[in-house]
Parts: structure tokens; C-alpha cells; sequence
């Protein structure tokens, strides 16, 4: 399960390299560890500004994918994280 995680402008590319001198990377690096994920850029190839923001991580189910949106949200530097839950098919 993909979940999606938005950097702040500031935040974006000190995340990207996991620079842990800027204390908002420390901070979202260290819980990301804690949770046992790794984020990647969505869009690695971009140079837009507002894409370089958008990351990435693969969570096992949706009861993980909760926990982490939540830690991640409470993270200086993290505008957003969500996870979509699996499609259904209609009843």
C-alpha cells in the first residue's frame, strides 16, 4: 500500500537527501525509522518546485499506513500524508 507524503517548500530537498542538519529532516527521518519506512520522491525527475514536494513511502496494510500518516503529520517540514485505501468492487 502507497502512501503519499507532502514537504514543505522549505523542508522538500533537505529531505530528499535526508540531510539531518536541518532539524525538521531529523526530526520526519528519525520517525520514518522508528516506523520502519523509507520515502522516496514521487516525481524524481521533475524540477518543478511544487512536485519536488511529493514523496512516497510503501506501508504493509492500512492499520500501519494510519499510525505513520498521523506520526508524519505531527512532523515540522510535513504539510500532508494520506494513504488511499485498496478499491473495492462495488457490491
Amino acid at each position: 500500500m502507497e502512501m503519499t507524503i507532502i514537504a514543505s517548500p522549505e523542508t522538500a530537498d533537505a529531505l530528499a537527501t535526508a540531510d539531518r542538519s536541518n532539524r525538521s529532516v531529523a526530526q520526519i527521518v528519525s520517525a520514518l525509522e522508528k516506523l520502519g519506512l523509507q520515502i522516496r520522491r514521487q516525481f524524481p525527475r521533475v524540477t518543478d518546485p511544487e512536485l519536488k514536494r511529493y514523496f512516497i513511502t510503501e506501508v504493509p496494510d492500512a492499520a500501519h499506513a494510519e499510525k505513520a500518516a498521523a506520526v508524519l503529520r505531527n512532523c515540522s517540514g510535513i504539510e500532508a500524508a494520506y494513504w488511499k485505501p485498496p478499491d473495492e468492487l462495488p457490491s
